[in-house]
C-alpha cells in the first residue's frame, strides 16, 4: 500500500519483480478515495475516524503494536499507519484533535509532535469501496453462486458466511478472493505510474519465464480454490506475459538484454 501510495505521489525511483506489477490491486482512484488524514485543531467526532479506520482495513485491539491496527482509550486514539515507522497517538478534547504525535510501543512514551498524519489503507481489496457497497457486493456473491451452484455445492455455505459477515461487520479478512468482484476494472501497480514514466526491463527473457511460472501458479492456486468451493471462478487476480507486455508498451520501455557471440 505504502509502494502504490508512493507511486501515485511520484516517486522517482522504484525497483520491483514481475509478480509485483502483474498481479491485481486496488484502482489508483479507490487508493486516493480511501486515504485520510488527520489534523491538529481539526474537529473530528472520534466515533466517525474508527469507522473510517474499520472500512479502510485497521484492526481495533486493546493496545497498537504493530502496522494496521488502532486502539481507543477515553479521549487518546492510538494508530499505526502502514507506511510509518512508529505508531501515533492521537489526544482530542471532546472533538477536536489536540496533539498528535509518534510513541514508542514498548515503554508508550511520547516521542515526536506532528502537525498531521496521513492514514492509508491497511488491506488492497476492500469490501466497502466495491460498486454499491456491502449490499452491492452481497449481491454479486449471490448471483456468482447461483451461478456455480451444481458444479460447486459447498460454494453454497461459504460465500454464505462470508455474506453474513460482511453484513454484520462490514470487513471480510479473505476479501482479497473476491477481488475481481469488488475490483472489476483490473488495475495493477502499473496503472499508478505516470505516463512519462521510464521502464527499464532486466533480461527481457527471464522477465518473460518469470511471468509464465507466476501465471501458472496463480492458475493453479485458482484451480484448487474453486474446486473445493472457496472462491467464484475468476481469471482476472494476474496479468498473464501478453497483457503485462501490452500494458509496458504504453509507456518509454528500455531493455536490457545480453547479447550473447
Amino acid at each position: 500500500i505504502s509502494a502504490l501510495w508512493q507511486l501515485s505521489k511520484g516517486a522517482p525511483l522504484m525497483a520491483g519483480s514481475v509478480a509485483a506489477f502483474s498481479q491485481a490491486s486496488m484502482p489508483p482512484q479507490t487508493l486516493s478515495d480511501a486515504v485520510f488524514t488527520l489534523a491538529t485543531e481539526q474537529t473530528c467526532p472520534l466515533s466517525e475516524i474508527t469507522s473510517a479506520l474499520s472500512a479502510a482495513g485497521y484492526q481495533r485491539c486493546m493496545q497498537v503494536e504493530g502496522p494496521g491496527q488502532f486502539s481507543v482509550r477515553g479521549g487518546i486514539l492510538d494508530i499505526f499507519p502502514p507506511q510509518e515507522a512508529a505508531p501515533v497517538r492521537i489526544e482530542f478534547w471532546g472533538d477536536d484533535i489536540d496533539t498528535i504525535s509518534y510513541f514508542d510501543v514498548g515503554s508508550q512514551r511520547r516521542g515526536a509532535e506532528l502537525d498531521m498524519v496521513i492514514c492509508l489503507p491497511c488491506m488492497e481489496t476492500l469490501p466497502g469501496m466495491a460498486e454499491g457497497g456491502i449490499d452491492g457486493l452481497c449481491r454479486k456473491l449471490i448471483a456468482a453462486c447461483k451461478s456455480r451452484r451444481k458444479k460447486h455445492p459447498q460454494l453454497d455455505a461459504h460465500i454464505e458466511r462470508d455474506i453474513e459477515r460482511l453484513r454484520e461487520t462490514g470487513s471480510l479478512p479473505s476479501a482479497d478472493k473476491y477481488l475481481p468482484l469488488i475490483y472489476p476494472s483490473h488495475a495493477t501497480a502499473l496503472d499508478y505510474l505516470p505516463e512519462n514514466t521510464l521502464i527499464l526491463i532486466d533480461d527481457t527473457p527471464r522477465l518473460r519465464e518469470a511471468s509464465r511460472g507466476f501465471a501458472q501458479r496463480m492458475a493453479s492456486d485458482i484451480e484448487a480454490l474453486v474446486e473445493r468451493g472457496e472462491l467464484p471462478p475468476s481469471d482476472n487476480f494476474a496479468l498473464d506475459f501478453p497483457a503485462l507486455a501490452a500494458r509496458l508498451c504504453k509507456f518509454d520501455v528500455v531493455r536490457l538484454d545480453t547479447f550473447l557471440n
